[in-house]
């Protein structure tokens, strides 16, 4: 009997483990990984940072290609308010993919975009 439920014990955590695995793999097949969002994000305030940029910027959203698997960074600057730059993670650090305008960004994504927080 106690070897019995030894065996049961043993065999919910293993399946408790399966069960978070495969749900955080679902959630970021969908969505992303967080951390990776957090990385490019980082990387881009970087750059505008190096550049002394970045009070320049008036937002920055992320928003996750599921078709890529990748994130992209959408940049609004001050003196350019329809215009959104379109940041991805390049192989060394960050890089302008292209810029559209605030019409032409809703055509092409449909998505949410997740604003980061830049105070």
């Amino acid at each position: 009997m106690r070897f019995f439920l030894k065996k049961r014990a043993i065999f919910s955590i293993i399946a408790g483990v399966v069960v978070l695995f495969v749900s955080y793999k679902t959630y970021t097949f969908f969505n992303g990984s967080p951390i990776e969002r957090q990385e490019l994000v980082k990387s881009v305030i970087e750059l505008f940072e190096n550049e002394g940029r970045m009070d320049d910027v008036e937002s920055m959203a992320t928003r996750y290609d599921s078709n890529a698997g990748d994130f992209d960074v959408v940049v609004k600057f001050k003196d350019e308010p329809n215009m959104n730059y379109i940041y991805l993670n390049g192989k060394n650090g960050p890089k302008s993919l292209e810029k559209q305008t605030d019409r032409e960004l809703k055509q092409t994504y449909h998505g949410e975009f997740e604003y980061v927080d830049l105070d």
